[in-house]
């Protein structure tokens, strides 16, 4: 939009450029985020495909990383061309096999569009230089925290250019990305002044990268985690048990079963005592101990896909939003 162009646009969480999830524009360009659960992606044929990374989830559906990747290349035969990082071994091996054209973003020195001279202020949000081929294209600074914004900067910004989009008007609408709902989103403070943050990181890999980010604000961490359904959390569990180092207090809710029954012989229980965390049964017992428990040099991290969305109401003192 920063362009001057009108593209209808449906994301998976709410923008507050377009006061919502959706925005009905134009019929040039419609630009929408696509999920590989149940195949659900197989159902469109794309211009243009990104593929920020390929990761082993939904256990529920996909039984081993060979059907995951069949369904990430038939994604990809489906598209004109397809967007990978470089960075992703699983995305970059994958692309060999693409029957389509290809183009490569990332931050080392094989990626077609990747980010040079990154450096970061006290909030963790990076400036840096988008470089093609060897050549400078331009600076941009992000409003959004942490490395894995750089890397979906980069994709965008790759994407944008395939479109012959102009660098200023790149530069204009990254800096003017303010986030979506439920990432590294802002929710107030506590009584005692503990920073709230809500994300929707339920993947080991999407924790990692949110608490590495809110590490960057130079408090302690307290993180609350919500597994999202028993299959991931056992078909994960590894995962789950080694991605919170970044945190320094975890807590542990309750699994939101979504879709499924507790039938694979895990619980938050055993996650928190395998995690070194600290179990907690209730919403309520988990509010109770933030507030006796965080002070000022905190900052509390609220992740989970699940009912963990309301905690944080119960938390937050409305006066200092």
């Amino acid at each position: 939009m920063s362009a001057g162009l009108d593209p209808t646009v449906v994301s998976g969480a709410e923008l507050s450029d377009m006061g919502g999830a959706y925005r009905i524009g134009g019929k040039e360009y419609f630009i929408f985020e696509a999920c590989e659960y149940c195949d659900s992606f197989l159902s469109f044929s794309p211009t243009t495909a990104v593929i920020t990374n390929i990761e082993y989830d939904h256990a529920d559906y996909f039984k081993n990383m060979d059907q995951l990747r069949a369904s990430f290349l038939k994604y990809s035969g489906y598209a004109r061309r397809t967007i990978f990082c470089a960075d992703d071994p699983e995305s970059a091996e994958l692309m060999k096999k693409c029957p389509g054209g290809t183009v490569s973003f990332g931050l080392g020195q094989n990626a077609d569009y990747r980010a040079d001279n990154i450096m970061y202020d006290s909030f963790g949000c990076a400036w840096f230089d988008i470089v093609r081929c060897g050549t400078k294209i331009c600076c941009v600074k992000l409003m959004v925290p942490g490395r894995h914004n750089v890397l979906n900067a980069i994709a965008a910004a790759a994407c944008a250019f395939s479109y012959g989009i102009s660098p200023e008007a790149v530069r204009e609408g990254l800096f003017g990305f303010r986030g979506a709902a439920r990432r590294f989103e802002y929710l107030g403070e506590t009584e005692t002044g503990a920073l709230v943050y809500d994300d929707y990181a339920h993947h080991p890999s999407e924790i990692k990268a949110t608490l590495s980010a809110a590490k960057a604000r130079g408090r302690r961490i307290v993180t609350v985690f919500q597994p999202h359904t028993y299959s991931r959390t056992a078909g994960l569990w590894d995962g789950f048990v080694n991605a919170f180092g970044d945190s320094d207090v975890t807590l542990f809710a309750d699994i939101y079963a979504a879709r499924e029954t507790d039938d694979c012989g895990v619980s938050s229980k055993m996650l928190a005592d395998a995690v070194g965390g600290i179990y907690l049964p209730s919403f309520e017992a988990i509010a109770d101990w933030l507030k006796k428990n965080c002070t000022g040099n905190d900052l509390i991290m609220i992740l989970g896909a699940g009912n963990i969305i309301n905690l944080g109401a119960m938390i937050v003192d409305g006066t200092k939003k």
